[in-house]
């Protein structure tokens, strides 16, 4: 059985409606989610990130329409992506203002504004699918155009700065490409983390227009904990009296059979 500390490619994804989301590390290896939920629109997971490393969001559209995608990290609003019909983008860093990655740190590491944050490692993506669209036809010409407007696209105008869509060197389009392969640790300690900024990054963002929101959103909540790798290596001991090494176990020298508890050992690895 594998622990929740293994990643795993190939693994269960949170999806609805023809939306994925996943969160992976910067090789796009998605991190293994487990005990998924779902009530009517809102899906959850759990999901354990490693201590001081960064991370990025994969979001794929999987019909022909765009989805406007808002994320939230520790209680925080990160900002507000267009994901295009049919694509797959990913997502390495804050949107607005900062260029910096996401970086899943220990919720005490000095770099967190407020170590006792109850939303300490949370993250809650909101997807909302795009106004279908339709042949306008009128004398002579034909355009896209809104079901419920008419043939130009308006401005999107809720009073919610849409960032744009991922549109650079490390958003691409394509498929994701899945394996079998696991990474074993020897020691998990999972505990709680929080999001910071890590490195500089080079995504850039261009600007859309989006005319309106079908319906209510689909929910997707990632509830994180992070995790220390220790690298368990076998201790073996030696005989004070015929230097013979013994394994941590044994309570008698394999050589001389003298009793090791009652004289002390030194140990070596």
């Amino acid at each position: 059985m594998q622990s929740p500390g293994h990643r795993l490619k190939g693994n269960a994804m949170m999806h609805h409606d023809n939306f994925v989301v996943t969160l992976n590390d910067l090789s796009k290896t998605p991190y293994r989610e487990y005990n998924h939920k779902r009530v009517e629109n809102n899906s959850s997971a759990e999901v354990t990130l490693p201590f001081d490393e960064e991370y990025q969001f994969m979001f794929r559209v999987r019909d022909g329409r765009r989805r406007r995608v808002q994320i939230t990290i520790d209680g925080a609003y990160v900002g507000e992506v267009i994901i295009s019909a049919n694509s797959t983008a990913w997502l390495e860093r804050f949107i607005e203002e900062s260029q910096k990655r996401f970086k899943y740190v220990k919720a005490d590491s000095e770099a967190v504004p407020d170590p006792d944050n109850p939303d300490n490692g949370k993250i809650v993506v909101k997807v909302w699918k795009e106004v279908p669209w339709k042949e306008v036809l009128t004398s002579g010409w034909s355009a896209k155009g809104s079901v419920s407007s008419s043939p130009l696209r308006s401005t999107f105008d809720t009073g919610i700065q849409i960032g744009g869509w991922a549109n650079c060197s490390s958003a691409t389009s394509g498929e994701i490409v899945f394996g079998s392969s696991v990474e074993s640790l020897s020691h998990v300690d999972c505990s709680t983390g929080a999001t910071v900024e890590g490195s500089h990054s080079n995504q850039s963002f261009g600007t859309t227009i989006w005319e309106g929101d079908d319906g209510g959103p689909s929910i997707f909540t990632f509830k994180t904990k992070g995790k220390d790798t220790t690298v368990v290596t076998e201790v073996n001991r030696c005989c004070i009296c015929c230097g013979a090494e013994a394994k941590t176990e044994f309570k008698f020298c394999p050589e001389c059979g003298t009793e090791l508890t009652k004289l002390g050992v030194a140990v070596t690895t």
